[in-house]
């Protein structure tokens, strides 16, 4: 419910308390509901979903909050997607247990990807 909470008001920024907004709050908490059951169905034990949400926490937010903390005026857009193709790269390699170039781990190409996106959408889109 925390997540769904979250996510109708940062994301969707929807604060009012009305019939709508009530309608996306359920039907977010639905939908995540059934991922958490699915998320917990494949994982053995806790410290594996400890470890993978560590490794989308990392990725997803290492360079948005280097953004935030080093740029004069940060776009929310730009975290928000960098966010996402960085933690979402980091799982997909993850899951998809690929063999990885030199070794590196699923991190690395997960900043990589995070870094480009947001360099790309902080400096090349108008605001």
């Amino acid at each position: 419910m925390a997540a769904s909470g979250n996510f109708t008001t940062d994301i969707l920024r929807l604060s009012k308390q009305n019939t709508r907004s009530i309608k996306y709050s359920q039907l977010a908490t639905l939908v995540i509901g059934i991922l958490a059951i699915i998320l917990a169905t494949r994982m053995q034990n806790v410290l594996d979903l400890m470890l993978y949400s560590y490794a989308f926490m990392v990725s997803g937010l290492f360079v948005p909050i280097l953004g935030t903390m080093f740029l004069k005026n940060p776009s929310s857009r730009a975290a928000l997607y960098s966010m996402m193709f960085g933690g979402g790269t980091t799982l997909i390699l993850i899951f998809t247990e690929k063999t990885l170039p030199y070794g590196l781990d699923a991190n690395f190409f997960g900043i990589t990807i995070s870094a480009i996106v947001f360099v790309l959408i902080q400096f090349f889109t108008k605001r």
